[in-house]
């Protein structure tokens, strides 16, 4: 399993009359996919994370 690198970049499509409220949501999704990816990285070496990885790769 290969890391994710910092270069990835998550794209949301933009709005120019979006609200604070679905700004903080938007904000709040990003950081969840930041904190994944790092944690991830952090665990390439798990071979129980590995083989969930395999399984859902062949269904």
């Amino acid at each position: 399993m290969t890391p994710i690198t910092e270069e990835t970049h998550v794209r949301f499509p933009e709005s120019e009359h979006r609200g604070q409220r679905s700004c903080e949501r938007l904000a709040a999704r990003i950081r969840m996919i930041r904190r994944y990816i790092i944690w991830r990285n952090k665990h390439t070496a798990d071979e129980r994370l590995r083989k969930v990885v395999a399984r859902a790769n062949v269904a």
